[in-house]
């Protein structure tokens, strides 16, 4: 009995972390596939970019909360003061 509820929970598990083929991948909900031409440039060329409300700009030391949302673009600046990082989260 044992040996087939863990079948029946395994089996579970897999099929829930199955990709659906017909899906064309993650939305970009929060913009970042557009603003991919900023990475390696110099921070300041933030100052003239239009960017979205509830952005993040993190520096090495910024202090930020580890909740995943999938609308907030997250700019990730290096201690160079160039852009490494622009996606979701």
């Amino acid at each position: 009995m044992i040996r087939v509820s863990f079948g029946i929970v395994t089996a579970s598990l897999v099929s829930a972390c199955a990709v659906d083929s017909g899906s064309s991948g993650p939305v970009d909900q929060c913009g970042a596939s557009t603003l991919q031409w900023l990475q390696g440039k110099a921070e300041t060329v933030l100052y003239d970019t239009r960017l979205p409300e509830g952005r993040r700009i993190i520096h090495p030391d910024t202090a930020v909360t580890r909740d995943y949302r999938a609308d907030r673009l997250n700019i990730h600046i290096d201690a160079q003061g160039r852009i490494t990082l622009i996606a979701c989260g």
